[in-house]
């Protein structure tokens, strides 16, 4: 592989930066390109935890192997909830046991619904160039959504931004949504339309579980690792062709 000059290396940062937003610093859109050359950027901004909450926003998801690093340094800090807190409000005794079993099935969830993100992006970018938001078969619905929450995040400038492109302002059902209906140029990724249906509204659906704090089920987190080595699995095999 040619050697990047320095002159390259910062030009490329700086269109890097562009792209996202100049909101951006530098640190971030350099972490962004070196993740798209596979670098493992988690390990850089270790002790920049502000920058790598900033790299999550805009959609880099951590690898399987970063996943199991994650799940141990959990498991050496334990979640605790303090016995007087738990008898004052009464709390179930066991609740730090499923906090903990909880933090360690997020990763899977976020793993899953970026990695559909940038397939959709990647593959409607292709076909339909930058601007594919604006000419993919996108429902009104999806879109008056997007402007709403952008919107919203606009007002509140002190909350963290989702991230530089639209699609970070969906979820997961949209997604799913968006798959469905330019299915023509997502139909050599996946089986069939049902088989790529039905994970993300099963995913979803646990998600939402997730998301307001419940307990999940032990067959259910089987599944979700099951359902994201399945899509890793079937676009390894498709991309490897």
């Amino acid at each position: 592989m040619k050697e990047l000059t320095e002159r390259t290396i910062y030009n490329r940062i700086a269109e890097t930066r562009s792209q996202l937003g100049t909101y951006y610093s530098k640190r971030v859109a350099a972490a962004y390109l070196a993740s798209t050359m596979g670098v493992d950027v988690y390990k850089i901004l270790r002790e920049y935890p502000e920058q790598l909450e900033e790299l999550q926003k805009i959609g880099v998801p951590p690898s399987i192997t970063q996943m199991k690093v994650i799940k141990e340094v959990r498991e050496n800090h334990p979640i605790t909830v303090d016995e007087k807190v738990v008898e004052t409000f009464l709390l179930p005794s066991n609740l730090s046991v499923h906090a903990k079993k909880m933090s360690g099935i997020y990763p899977y969830f976020y793993v899953f619904e970026n990695l559909l993100r940038h397939v959709i992006i990647s593959t409607l970018e292709k076909n339909y160039g930058r601007d594919w938001w604006n000419i993919a078969d996108i429902s009104k619905e999806i879109k008056d959504e997007v402007k709403t929450r952008k919107k919203a995040e606009g007002k509140d400038r002190w909350v963290g931004k989702r991230g530089a492109h639209q699609i970070f302002y969906t979820d997961l059902g949209d997604l799913g949504r968006i798959i469905n209906s330019n299915y023509n140029d997502f139909k050599d990724l996946f089986p069939s339309l049902i088989w790529i249906k039905s994970r993300v509204d099963d995913v979803e659906k646990s998600r939402n579980i997730l998301a307001h704090n419940n307990l999940l089920p032990n067959n259910e987190m089987k599944r979700i690792r099951i359902y994201l080595q399945d899509l890793q699995n079937q676009l390894a095999e498709k991309l490897n062709r």
